[in-house]
């Protein structure tokens, strides 16, 4: 058995990643769910690979993939893996579909969702003696104060703190995405407009200034049409900032539909950092399944935020660039 150094773990938390993600696609409807068996085949390979480079086993760069069961059992630090026949059938539809252009049936896909969970569940702990399925993603993001959220999260979701676990996910994705997305310029602003932040109180704020800017120095309240003009400009400010919240995730590769079960299984975070405020609905007890789509949900922007900033680079043109360089002569 192999000691999991914090590379290796790392490494391991990124194939989960993959992993859930083919079986986060292999539940859309057909022929979407096809792709999983592009991510399913990819985590297994990953893993292979992985233990390849941990036994130091002397594999080629271009070996089959059917080849590693036999090359990973050779020599005295060699490895039994199981599972052979599943993932040939899992390579076998895989290469249908990438080579051939074969779109599998449900059942296929279903079963290949099934072959792969039982290679992990089963070649995991015999190569490195850890539950794949208990492992922590958190490893995989790069910014430390989300991590350290997420980490939060695992820990507290399996003491049976679920509302607090769920919690630290919905502040690791507000302070994620306020101060990291909105707030850090990777998309230009003129593009979206200032980042806008939602308030219940804006149109009874607004009528009351509407209302002192008609009548100063009186404690009439407002009328009637400045309660409407209050309540249509908040609807209007509301509006924009799920706009562009909207706009921020397609540019991010996020789909708006796991945003919206993300956000329907996580609670309302009010107040600060430090002292947030979380409310839920009455009989609020989520699955350990919709924790692990949310604890992945936030692990994927982390990851797709750290890809677009990037390619967040000045053009090669743009450094040295004189006063001179802004006029064109155009004939």
């Amino acid at each position: 058995m192999l000691t999991l150094g914090a590379q290796a773990a790392k490494r391991l938390a990124f194939i989960k990643l993959l992993y859930q993600q083919g079986v986060e696609q292999g539940r859309l409807p057909m022929p979407m769910a096809a792709t999983s068996l592009l991510s399913l085949h990819d985590s297994v390979e990953m893993f292979l690979v992985l233990t390849g480079d941990s036994l130091h086993a002397p594999l080629d760069a271009r070996v089959d993939f059917l080849e590693y069961w036999r090359k990973l059992r050779m020599g005295g630090a060699g490895v039994q893996l199981s599972a052979v026949a599943g993932m040939r059938r899992l390579h076998d539809h895989r290469n249908g579909l990438k080579h051939v252009g074969n779109t599998p049936v449900p059942d296929v896909v279903a079963q290949a969702v099934s072959d792969t969970t039982g290679f992990f569940e089963d070649n995991v702990p015999r190569v490195f003696g850890i539950d794949f399925f208990t492992l922590d993603m958190s490893d995989v993001i790069s910014q430390p104060h989300i991590r350290d959220l997420a980490k939060q999260a695992v820990s507290r979701f399996a003491a049976g703190s679920h509302m607090e676990g769920m919690g630290d996910l919905a502040l690791a994705f507000r302070d994620l995405f306020d101060d990291q997305v909105q707030g850090s310029g990777w998309l230009p602003a003129a593009s979206l407009g200032r980042p806008m932040r939602e308030n219940p109180s804006w149109g009874n704020e607004i009528a009351h200034t509407l209302a002192a800017l008609h009548n100063p120095g009186t404690q009439n309240g407002p009328t009637p049409r400045e309660e409407k003009i209050g309540r249509m400009i908040s609807d209007t400010a509301h509006a924009v900032a799920g706009m562009q919240k909207v706009l921020h995730l397609m540019a991010l590769g996020i789909g708006y539909e796991e945003y919206l079960r993300f956000d329907q299984l996580t609670p309302d975070v009010h107040g600060s950092r430090s002292h947030p405020r979380l409310t839920v609905p009455t009989g609020y007890a989520p699955t350990e399944e919709e924790f692990d789509f949310c604890h992945q949900f936030i692990v994927t922007v982390s990851v797709r935020l750290e890809s677009a900033r990037s390619h967040r680079r000045s053009p090669s043109w743009a450094s040295g660039a004189t006063d001179a360089d802004e006029t064109f002569a155009h004939e």
